[in-house]
C-alpha cells in the first residue's frame, strides 16, 4: 500500500477500513503481510484485525521455508515426520 511507504498511517488506516467496509478479500493477509509491518505497533491496527475477526499475531521474524527448512535439516534423512 502506496501510504504505508509514504509513512502516511492516517491515509493507510482510512484505506483499510474502507477495504473492511467493502468486504475486499484481500484482507485475509492483513496479518501475515510484510507490508503492512510498519503499522502492527499502531492499536489501530489490532481494532482493524478484530474487526474482520482476526487476532494480532507477532511474528518471530523467521520465514515458513526458513521454519521447514530447519526442521527438515534435523531430521534424519530429510523425513519430515520423525519430529512432530
Amino acid at each position: 500500500m502506496i501510504n504505508i511507504g509514504l509513512g502516511d498511517k492516517d491515509a493507510a488506516f482510512a484505506t483499510l477500513r474502507k477495504a473492511i467496509d467493502e468486504r475486499s478479500p484481500m484482507l485475509i493477509w492483513l496479518n501475515a503481510d510484510p507490508v503492512y509491518d510498519d503499522l502492527h505497533s499502531d492499536s489501530r491496527f489490532t481494532e482493524l484485525l478484530l474487526r474482520i475477526g482476526l487476532r494480532h499475531q507477532v511474528r518471530s521474524g523467521i520465514k515458513p521455508l526458513e521454519m521447514w527448512a530447519k526442521r527438515t535439516s534435523t531430521a534424519p534423512h530429510g523425513n519430515w515426520n520423525s519430529h512432530q
